[in-house]
């Protein structure tokens, strides 16, 4: 005996029967002994079985395997059926054909075929043509066969007009093999509709889908928001009406919120979204895509329906039969239903087992509500002893401990800590129902500040030196509480800080500090942490987007919408680069100096080819580089720039990464139009001999230049080509080639091809007979006289032997910036120092400070930091 396996997989359920076309109705003609089938899916459960006349059968959704058993006595003719071909047959439903008048009517869809009556002897030619795509069933990938029949005439007497093809006095069978679809319509898939649209009903269409997907995100925990969530679904409904996802959405919000307060009224509103979800349906167009999925009831439960009597006649069972016809409703998400109908119709071990398998199928998943639901129909069965035991393991334990608690390691979330107590004294243990328990947290180290007067927690000065005291000798220091700054996140007013303060250490057996307790002499300290301020608790520093109303933010969440569907818009063809522009004057005018956005349309210009023109092109990018830089309030950014203290809460962190963002923004736009400024220059030709860095500084490109050092390294891999370019225009051809190469062997083996093709030009400008000297020309040319003085040697060889940004060595680094005019990155180097000095950095680097602030224009910023100096260095003013 020989056996075949063949394996396929069903999207859907469906009405399946193999056929072998070869060894299928064939008894007594056949070589073989006896023919044998069997369908089972991958659990090894067996569906469907049958021999030499195959039938069809109902298979659910999945996997399944075909095995084929045949007998014969040549084990050889047994080996060679292993390739044998069987065909899978489904039930597909009805596919209307077209039929033309014309042999072109099938192309053209002209010259359809109207019904007529012929006489005896009169012919009538007609033309079939396939079926449109849409009209194809679901899940009929290419090469697929669709078998149908085609008849001509029909029966007028015993009831069989039309009915049954095979009935009628002409039939033919016919089939139509499925083709594949084009390349082109491959890519863009099914859901290609959008590519029909305009611009405009595209951006429409993804706003919508903004506003319906801000609506989910709503919280409705308080009254307030409750009612903001109504006023919003209101609009909604009245902008968007009978929007099957929208009330969707609203129905959904409906059900996420708590039954607290009148249920039924509750479950009255949840009755009437779910009629508005029903009636925005078109059933009738939903049914010609759809299979019917219902399936009648046994006899039993037929018997059984009769005696249900009035039960079955209400509106829930109406809503449940309707649904049954578009679901699965023993599926994970709609068997709650399930179970709450054989609840209603008295079927409690029906509703318990369909429950059992909800849970059994979400694993660990099941939520709290599957198991509430099950501890209530136990209880009903009057099963006491399984509810108490269920209700024992609804309780997860993470931690428990005795009198000597340990510290345990938790997860993100809601806790319940119980405490059991045993005494003789029953009163006496209700009145411990009101102990205090402290939740300790390990909040790792926090520096405090040590002062030799008692005024130096306030003023910040006398900081406290460490000193050797002589036997008997005493010397006063003072505490100060730690900065708001140095505070651990999610530390509330009344928090406690625990620690420890000790004096001396230990030198030996190599625990010298490392652990308080071990030193000779040992305090434990604590700090509560004080209430903020009123303003404090008001503005919470960045609490810019939870002050807002809702309107405010759904009108960003818009916004931002838009500013993405810009951004993925194509530009490849001239009619999409209209269309692009157009899109973004529209934008700038609702959107006036919105950074994103003008940051966005700059994106937009640099991915476009540079064909046609390409002086324009790099006039457009210096414009829109413009409008960036124009969009960014320098003077907020200077100011958040300058604040190194961490975010205090999630909102100050929000703001944190929206200030980034803009300053790289602003980076890029200057960067960009550099870039664009350079290529124009070398475009028209304009080579001016400008030995004079003087006149340099005065155009156009090193004033952007100028800004750009402001901001961001601008020999480090992402703005380097910009410093090439400029010591290129300054003919300083050897330190370009210079820099270009530190950015080459920087970027490893990821050097683009524009590097390497920038190299080759230097190369060139330089000559043959410097090719061999580039290196030690750009030590030797002419950088501003800077490379060629002693400070810079003396600083070269300093850099040999010591970190140049160390709190020791650090001013000179600064001072180095300075005198290559760099002063954004001498402001970042001077920062880095102060705040690793904390509050010992000396008067001078707060000078060396002002100074940099005053020749970079910031004159508010440096009044700032005057006022300021006279708070650090108070003894430094003069008494009148």
């Amino acid at each position: 005996m020989g056996d075949s396996n063949y394996k396929f997989k069903l999207e859907d359920a469906a009405e399946v029967k193999p056929y072998i076309p070869l060894l299928n109705n064939r008894i007594y003609d056949t070589k073989f002994e006896s023919q044998f089938y069997m369908i089972s899916d991958a659990n090894k459960r067996v569906y469907a079985m049958g021999d030499v006349y195959p039938e069809s059968s109902k298979l659910p959704k999945g996997e399944y395997k075909v095995q084929l058993y045949l007998r014969h006595e040549n084990v050889q003719l047994l080996e060679k059926l292993k390739q044998l071909t069987v065909f899978i047959e489904r039930n597909m439903g009805e596919v209307r054909l077209n039929l033309h008048s014309e042999p072109d009517g099938p192309v053209t869809g002209n010259g359809a075929l109207k019904s007529s009556v012929l006489m005896p002897g009169v012919k009538e030619a007609f033309y079939v043509g396939p079926p449109t795509k849409d009209k194809l069933p679901k899940n009929t990938p290419q090469g697929s066969v669709l078998v149908g029949e085609i008849s001509y005439g029909k029966l007028s007497f015993d009831d069989k007009e039309g009915k049954n093809p095979k009935d009628n006095p002409a039939f033919y069978p016919i089939s139509y093999v499925v083709p594949p679809n084009k390349p082109e319509e491959d890519k863009k898939a099914v859901s290609s509709t959008n590519s029909c649209k305009s611009v405009s009903e595209r951006l429409e269409q993804e706003v919508r889908d903004t506003k319906i997907k801000f609506l989910g995100n709503l919280k409705q925990e308080t009254e307030e928001e409750r009612s903001e969530w109504k006023k919003l679904c209101a609009c909604l409904k009245s902008e968007y009406p009978s929007y099957t996802p929208l009330l969707a959405k609203i129905l959904e919000g409906l059900l996420s919120r708590s039954e607290g307060g009148d249920k039924i009224s509750h479950h009255e509103e949840i009755i009437d979204a779910a009629n508005e979800v029903v009636r925005s349906v078109d059933v009738d167009e939903l049914a010609r895509f759809l299979l019917d999925k219902s399936e009648p009831e046994d006899e039993e439960a037929e018997g059984e329906k009769e005696d249900e009597g009035s039960c079955q006649k209400d509106k829930f069972e109406e809503n449940f039969k309707e649904l049954t016809k578009w679901v699965d409703v023993k599926s994970s998400k709609f068997g709650t239903l399930t179970v709450l109908r054989e609840k209603r119709l008295s079927r409690l071990g029906s509703a318990l087992k369909v429950l059992e398998e909800l849970i059994q199928n979400e694993n660990q998943t099941a939520n709290k509500k599957l198991y509430e639901l099950k501890l209530g129909l136990l209880e009903e069965l009057g099963w006491s002893h399984l509810a108490t035991y269920e209700k024992q393991w609804m309780q997860r334990v993470y931690a428990m401990g005795d009198v000597y608690p340990e510290s345990s390691k938790l997860p993100k979330g809601e806790y319940k800590l119980q405490l059991y107590l045993r005494h003789e004294n029953v009163q006496l243990l209700e009145k411990l129902k009101q102990l205090t328990v402290f939740i300790e947290r390990n909040m790792g180290e926090i520096r405090l500040n040590l002062h030799s007067e008692p005024d130096g927690p306030v003023t910040g000065n006398g900081v406290f030196k460490s000193s050797v005291l002589m036997p008997g000798v005493k010397e006063a220091f003072y505490l100060g509480p730690p900065t708001k700054d140095k505070l651990p996140k999610n530390t509330p007013q009344g928090s406690v800080l625990v620690g420890e303060i000790s004096y001396g250490k230990l030198s030996f057996d190599d625990k010298e500090g490392k652990n308080p307790k071990d030193n000779p002499v040992f305090y434990p300290i604590s700090f509560v942490v004080p209430p903020k301020k009123p303003d404090e608790d008001k503005k919470a520093v960045s609490s810019t987007n939870s002050c807002k109303s809702v309107s405010e933010r759904l009108e960003q969440e818009v916004r931002d919408t838009k500013i993405k569907f810009l951004g993925n818009l194509k530009q490849e063809t001239e009619e999409e680069r209209s269309e692009w522009k157009k899109l973004c004057a529209c934008l700038k005018s609702e959107y006036p100096s919105n950074t994103p956005l003008l940051a966005k349309i700059l994106e937009g210009l640099l991915s476009l080819s540079e064909g046609g023109d390409k002086i324009s092109h790099h006039e457009e990018i210096i414009d829109a580089a413009n409008e960036v830089v124009r969009s960014v309030d320098v003077d907020e950014l200077a100011r958040f720039l300058l604040d190194k203290s961490e975010p205090e809460d999630e909102e100050a962190e929000n703001l944190k990464k929206k200030m980034e963002m803009t300053r790289d923004q602003l980076a890029e736009a200057l960067y960009q139009k550099g870039l664009a400024m350079a290529r124009i220059e070398n475009l028209k030709g304009e080579k001016e001999d400008e030995g004079d860095e003087g006149s340099c500084q005065k155009d156009k490109f090193e004033e952007n230049f100028k800004e750009l050092t402001k901001w961001v390294d601008v020999k480090s891999s992402k703005f380097g080509t910009l410093t090439v370019l400029r010591e290129k225009r300054l003919s300083r051809l050897g330190t370009a080639l210079k820099v270009l190469e530190e950015l080459i062997q920087n970027e490893n083996q990821t050097a683009n091809k524009k590097l390497y093709e920038l190299k080759l030009g230097l190369l060139e400008e330089l000559g043959e007979e410097m090719k061999n000297m580039y290196t030690a020309m750009g030590e030797k040319e002419d950088e501003g006289s800077c490379q060629k003085d002693k400070f810079e040697e003396n600083f070269k060889e300093l850099t040999k032997w010591v970190d140049v940004k160390s709190s020791k060595f650090g001013t000179l680094t600064v001072l180095r910036e300075k005198r290559l005019s760099r002063l954004g990155s001498a402001l970042k180097v001077l920062e880095e120092l102060i705040q690793n000095e904390n509050q010992t950095a000396n008067k001078k680097l707060y000078e060396l400070k002002l100074g940099l602030l005053e020749e970079l224009g910031w004159s508010h910023l440096a009044t700032y930091e005057k006022q300021w100096m006279q708070v650090r260095f108070p003894t430094s003013l003069p008494l009148f």
